[in-house]
């Protein structure tokens, strides 16, 4: 646990008041930029500053998860601007220690050797927790959205990674009857072992049917010529980051119903997906001494 440090937390979404929260609960400085649209109550205790006083005052920067979306600004849907990274910000970055998921592009934008910059995301320790999460997140769309219960439903998981390994263990054990869709022969055999069904649904020579199918591959994998052989009785729920792994307009001609679900953390999690980055920005601290 880091102690009486200075942290300026910019932009991002509800995880990054929790970031600050926490923070501040364990006895650091904290500032915030960027979240100026969030309910005033939520932000009781937080400091705001402007941009420059905030980088200039703070020891350790948190930026959101992802750092962008869109290469040039920062990721802040709670501010009514723009905070642009290479004119806004990297101009007043002197040689603090930054955090930030998915942080490629601002590093690039930074090209500043004194500056640590650290990606949590790429951490393995952190992906397991938010893989936790957004099967918990993938669950709660199914009880919502589905009349069924997930006890005895057929449910089909595409891919197993890491999101695809943690959502099977855990519809494994509300009832659900787990197959897995894996192309890589090593995925296939651990989905084996660990007692699932398994297919790959771009080699479908005969109908098959789910209640529920869950996808947590980024490519389109769920397209026409499968969708037309995957008789889905309740939805699809999709995991993925854009452009997801859904043919959505064949889905919508088949009457099959779509639910796109990226980013499950922070929606449903903030405050639990707030604490594992900030136990994760302590152990980069710790290790690499920052």
């Amino acid at each position: 646990m880091v102690l009486n440090k200075s942290f300026g937390v910019i932009g991002g979404d509800l995880r990054q008041l929790e970031v600050a929260r926490k923070l501040k609960e364990d006895g650091n400085e904290v500032s915030v930029y960027g979240l100026d649209n969030i309910q005033k109550k939520q932000m009781v205790d937080i400091k705001t500053l402007n941009l420059k006083d905030m980088v200039s005052t703070s020891d350790y920067l948190v930026f959101p998860l992802p750092v962008t979306r869109d290469g040039i600004n920062i990721n802040a849907p709670f501010f009514s601007s723009h905070i642009n990274m290479k004119y806004d910000l990297c101009p007043l970055l002197d040689s603090q220690a930054i955090f930030g998921g998915i942080i490629t592009s601002f590093a690039e934008a930074v090209n500043n050797p004194k500056i640590h910059i650290n990606d949590y995301y790429a951490r393995e320790d952190f992906m397991i927790f938010n893989a936790l999460l957004t099967a918990e997140g993938a669950v709660k769309i199914a009880l919502n959205e589905s009349q069924d219960t997930i006890n005895k439903s057929k449910c089909l998981v595409v891919g197993y990674g890491r999101i695809g390994k943690v959502l099977s263990r855990l519809l494994k054990d509300m009832g659900a009857l787990v197959t897995v869709s894996a192309r890589n022969s090593k995925d296939v055999s651990w989905a084996k072992i660990n007692g699932y069904q398994t297919i790959n649904v771009n080699n479908l020579e005969n109908e098959v049917h789910f209640d529920l199918v869950f996808n947590t591959v980024p490519a389109v994998i769920l397209n026409s010529t499968n969708l037309h052989l995957i008789k889905i009785s309740n939805l699809i729920i999709d995991l993925a980051s854009a452009p997801g792994g859904v043919d959505t307009k064949t889905a919508e001609a088949l009457g099959i119903k779509v639910k796109l679900a990226p980013g499950l953390p922070g929606k449903f999690f903030p405050k639990s997906a707030g604490k594992i980055i900030v136990e994760t920005i302590y152990k980069i601290i710790k290790e690499k001494n920052l």
